[in-house]
């Protein structure tokens, strides 16, 4: 049985914008993708943010910020409950590229879209699956499966199966066939054939590299080693955990086998540049099948990468000795990052090269730089750069910032005194309410108490007293000094001290071998100081300044495709052999998405079935042409006999269509795909003996034809709208076994008559109304 499938683009859609597509199926809402870009514009998230607090399941096929950078906002202000689902890779990966932008934007500049507590909030709402591992959603979703399955594009990254009764969705966009140094090639090629696959049209127009992948890192090579023979350093602006691991991995080797490159710093620079490679060393089991044989045979984990120097600050790339290549976060060069930094100071000098190897986000000052090139038109002779940096706070402006600091703290301190009080009060409340006595214990005290009218102590007072006056005059229980100690986790269990273990002698090495070198524009001053002893430095409150500068164009740029995407042709051969019934076309150029849905309708689908919907504009894409609603009766649903054929729970039912105005079945009762009319759904009721039920028995009698039955409720007399139904036993219809005889799927049959109409049941939950659908096929299957 089909289901109802709309899908609507809220974002990426004809263009090259972020990711973030919404899918309804039935009843339930599923956001595919939740992309943002370096602008972090809110009003781009304007149809998303209406929608956010319906969903009932997020997917995400990987680690960047085009896939998942507006999670935290939404998660934040949009009230969303529902659960993200993602691979391992794509869960620790995409956390730590949203902390690398966080704290690269704090660094430089005022960023208040999110924070990193928004962040883990966020991220405490995901359940991680592996490759091929089937998931059931409940809630509204119930009766959808997801599985996620290799994309080979990032580690991690996956193509989506979405699954209900008999229609099967693929979600693919930005997947590579090929294999890379550390990635399998997708399994879409290995798919059978989905009712709806949407693609994307990004890569539509590219054309693939003479040479492949060899090609590629001898043109890589030879670049780097270019610019080594004149002394000059090179950028490469890449993103924090993506397709960085492929280019670490080609340049590390490159290091190792070639003695050019001796006495060459390579570096990668990112705020969270050791967390990233640590992360990527454990998770090998999500690398391709060589590198995880080569790891089982010799213990070789491909990321110990020996010649890269694994950098969180500028200041510690400036000890490092020059010429430098250097692989900086910030694919861009427009907003505040590392490699913007860089930028501005090698552009002029002729010997340095910058070269970009993934397309940048349309508008971008790299991507004006890839449009040109590929034109072959000249570079801009010089730039005007927007800069950002941040200055202590000094004067006036220092000692309003105090006193708002000052404010707050009293704010802060008079809150915890108004907690305090409260949970004081609620404390003797419940201790009065424990101890007043019930009507029985109060006539038995006062037949125990002495004369003196006192209790148990003739002097009046009690000597073992468990409370003392509190504020007020009030009683509060006696409170005593108690220190708890916090422990840490991780994903092992709790963090352990490992110093306990070393020896006295290794304790002293170990707190005192640290020493700083900090390097200030050329001059450097060495202080030795242990830092296990180094007292936490004040806070110096500072403020952003944005500035431009004017700097000469002189440094070499090339462009060297490294995006681990599948080319138009790859594309277009693995479509063809996919053979999807529907297609929907998303996240490419206008002019990509129209080539792309042109050779669909050519050599993959009719052109109804093709679609290329812009932003906002819903498609229906469901199996069936006709899908309509209905109402059981309670009554009705509540003594249906279900019989189990198949993986279906099948029912006959005898009965009428009860319309809203109870007089006729016209097109206004019944509910097409994608309009909402609830309140005038027909209703399914029993039925009584005098009424004429042709409509109900020519929709469900087919069920359980014999297998070598050429009957055709078409042609038969018996079903003549002029002439009454026969006289039929409530639960078998004529020249049938009766349901619960049937005991096996290999009785029944599916029709074979092109227009048949067919209703499934599932028993519903505690006799209340269920809703269901009742399909019309125009085609025999």
């Amino acid at each position: 049985m089909s289901s109802l499938v709309k899908f609507t683009p809220l974002c990426g859609a004809r263009s090259e914008e972020p990711l973030c597509y919404l899918l309804e199926i039935d009843e339930a809402c599923i956001l595919l993708d939740c992309g943002w870009d370096e602008n972090f514009d809110i009003v781009s998230l304007r149809k998303l943010i209406k929608i956010a607090p319906t969903l009932d399941a997020i997917l995400l096929t990987h680690c960047d910020l085009a896939h998942l950078g507006a999670l935290p906002y939404i998660v934040r202000n949009c009230n969303v409950k529902a659960k993200i689902y993602a691979t391992i890779p794509v869960q620790k990966m995409g956390q730590l590229t949203m902390y690398d932008i966080v704290e690269s934007r704090m660094a430089k500049e005022d960023f208040k879209q999110f924070t990193l507590a928004d962040i883990d909030m966020a991220w405490d709402n995901f359940v991680v699956l592996r490759y091929q591992q089937s998931c059931s959603l409940s809630g509204k979703a119930e009766g959808i499966t997801i599985s996620p399955l290799n994309a080979g594009h990032m580690i991690g990254g996956a193509l989506w199966k979405i699954t209900k009764e008999s229609e099967e969705i693929v979600y693919a966009v930005d997947y590579n066939h090929a294999q890379d140094r550390h990635l399998d090639g997708t399994v879409l090629v290995d798919l059978p054939r989905p009712n709806i696959l949407i693609t994307d049209a990004y890569t539509a127009l590219d054309k693939n590299v003479l040479g492949g992948k060899k090609a590629r890192e001898q043109r890589l090579a030879e670049y780097v080693l270019s610019a080594r023979r004149q002394n000059g350093n090179v950028l490469i602006p890449v993103d924090s955990t993506g397709r960085v691991l492929e280019l670490l991995i080609v340049l590390d080797e490159l290091w190792q086998q070639s003695p050019h490159m001796q006495g060459v710093t390579l570096a990668f620079l990112s705020p969270e540049s050791r967390s990233i490679i640590d992360m990527a060393m454990s998770q090998t089991e999500w690398l391709s099948k060589h590198v995880n044989q080569r790891f089982i045979q010799s213990r070789h984990n491909v990321f110990h990468l020996e010649h890269v120097h694994r950098c969180c600050s500028r200041e510690e790339l400036a000890r490092l000795p020059y010429p430098q290549v250097v692989l900086a976060s910030g694919l861009d060069l427009e907003t505040s990052s590392f490699s913007l930094d860089l930028f501005a100071e090698w552009a002029t000098d002729s010997k340095n090269l910058v070269l970009l190897t993934q397309k940048a986000r349309p508008g971008s000052r790299a991507r004006q730089f890839q449009d040109l090139l590929g034109k072959g038109h000249p570079l801009p002779p010089d730039l005007m750069l927007q800069m950002h940096r941040r200055v202590p706070l000094e004067g006036r402006e220092l000692r309003e910032h105090e006193e708002q600091e000052r404010l707050k703290a009293l704010e802060a301190r008079r809150q915890l005194e108004e907690e305090a009080e409260e949970a004081e009060e609620e404390e003797e409340a419940a201790v009065e309410a424990e101890s007043e006595p019930k009507e029985g214990e109060e006539a038995g005290k006062k037949a125990s108490t002495p004369r003196g009218g006192k209790g148990g102590d003739w002097g009046g007072t009690t000597p073992n007293k468990r409370h003392k006056k509190g504020r007020g005059g009030e009683s509060r229980f006696l409170m005593f000094p108690h220190h708890e100690e916090i422990y840490s986790f991780d994903e092992y269990g709790e963090v352990m001290d490992t110093s306990i273990y070393l020896k006295e002698d290794q304790q002293e090495e170990v707190q005192g071998f640290v020493e700083e070198t900090i390097t200030y524009s050329g001059t450097s001053t060495s202080e030795s100081r242990p830092v296990a002893h180094q007292p936490h430095a004040a806070v110096i409150p500072t403020k952003s300044l944005t500035y431009t500068i004017r700097t000469q164009l002189n440094c070499g740029i090339a462009f060297l495709d490294y995006g681990g995407r599948s080319d138009s042709s790859s594309v277009h051969t693995i479509l063809e052999h996919l053979k999807p019934a529907k297609v929907i076309v998303v996240h490419g150029s206008e002019q990509a998405t129209e080539e792309l849905q042109n050779f669909c309708i050519r050599k993959v689908t009719e052109p109804e079935n093709t679609f290329a919907p812009p932003v906002g504009e819903a498609v229906m894409a469901s199996s069936d042409t006709n899908i309509y609603k209905i109402k059981l009766d309670k009554a009705l649903a509540q003594g249906l006999q279900f019989v189990r054929v198949g993986g279906y729970d099948v029912a006959y039912i005898d009965a009428t269509i009860t319309c809203p105005d109870e007089n006729s079945l016209d097109n206004s009762s019944t509910l097409p795909v994608g309009q909402n009319k609830d309140k005038q759904m027909p209703t399914l009721v029993p039925r009584q003996q005098e009424d004429v039920s042709f409509l109900a028995l020519l929709l469900f009698f087919p069920l359980l034809l014999p297998l070598d039955s050429s009957f055709s409720p078409f042609s038969s007399p018996s079903f003549s709208p002029s002439c009454s139904p026969p006289s039929l036993p409530p639960c078998a219809p004529p020249q049938a076994p009766p349901p619960p005889s049937c005991s096996s799927a290999s009785s029944l049959s599916p029709l074979s008559n092109p227009l048949t109409t067919l209703l499934l049941l599932t028993a519903p939950a505690g006799g209340r109304e269920k809703t269901v659908c009742l399909h019309r096929r125009c085609q025999a299957q």
